[in-house]
């Protein structure tokens, strides 16, 4: 995703898809529900993948990139606000209430996707890049025991009950700084390494449904333009020279049409 996440569309829509859908279905299940953590888990990971297979319909079906690119300006927006409250700046008294909490985040995910929506291949090229190499970082830290995962887990978990309330302190030592330094070399060589490869490209690729509809088009076309053709060919006379007018007594002639004279006269 960090270095092929934009000339691959299709699994970036399913990317996007499944991460939206889990950030949203692990707060709601864990409030609206009494299952375990482990069933809201497997829940929010099914539901995760059903919301992917459907944003790629999405895509195959209207095959229109800002409409695609909506969840993709969340998911980004998501994360750089998760970021932005990881620091102190998430501690503070007045975002202690849930109203204020929401609010801001809201508003973070809300301009980061409106100001860049209308550069849809720039946006694509930087969810991908970020997230993308987030992802990476994130599996290596959970072998480290680092704190970077809780950039995310932080913002899931003032979805729950008195979670805002709490002030988040995490550690942030020498893996951690190693982790955010890997974090922020990918996502910079994977922006650009993609700027570079997707330069004399189209910005998205072309959308199967409309692909397979003009193929069909031409094709229905091309059948219709044949059939006229062996129409047309099966009117023309099978004899295709004047033949003596003695021979069939005939008074026009069978390719051009012209009035002939007796038969005397055209055999002289």
């Amino acid at each position: 995703m960090c270095f092929f996440g934009h000339r691959f569309f299709k699994t970036e829509m399913f990317f996007v898809g499944f991460l939206a859908m889990l950030a949203v279905s692990l707060p709601l299940f864990e409030l609206g529900t009494q299952l375990s953590n482990e069933d809201v888990i497997v829940t929010g990971i099914l539901l995760g993948v059903l919301s992917g297979m459907i944003w790629i319909l999405v895509w195959v079906c209207l095959g229109i990139p800002v409409v695609s690119l909506l969840l993709t300006g969340g998911v980004l927006g998501y994360l750089f606000a998760s970021l932005i409250f990881f620091t102190p700046f998430g501690s503070l008294d007045s975002l202690r209430n849930g109203v204020s909490y929401s609010m801001v985040f809201m508003s973070i995910i809300l301009f980061l996707t409106a100001f860049l929506l209308p550069l849809n291949k720039l946006l694509s090229i930087a969810a991908t890049s970020l997230v993308g190499s987030y992802s990476f970082t994130v599996s290596i830290d959970q072998f480290t025991r680092g704190s970077l995962s809780y950039i995310v887990l932080n913002s899931i978990r003032h979805g729950y009950n008195h979670f805002v309330e709490a002030f988040v302190y995490t550690p942030f030592q020498t893996n951690e700084i190693v982790l955010s330094v890997v974090w922020g070399i990918l996502s910079i060589s994977g922006a650009v390494f993609q700027v570079y490869r997707e330069r004399n490209r189209p910005p998205f690729p072309p959308p199967p449904y409309r692909t397979w509809r003009t193929y069909v088009q031409a094709t229905r076309e091309l059948e219709n333009s044949s059939d006229e053709e062996s129409h047309d060919q099966e009117r023309e006379p099978l004899i295709q020279s004047r033949l003596p007018a003695f021979l069939y007594g005939a008074t026009v002639d069978a390719v051009t049409g012209e009035r002939l004279l007796d038969a005397r006269r055209q055999t002289l």
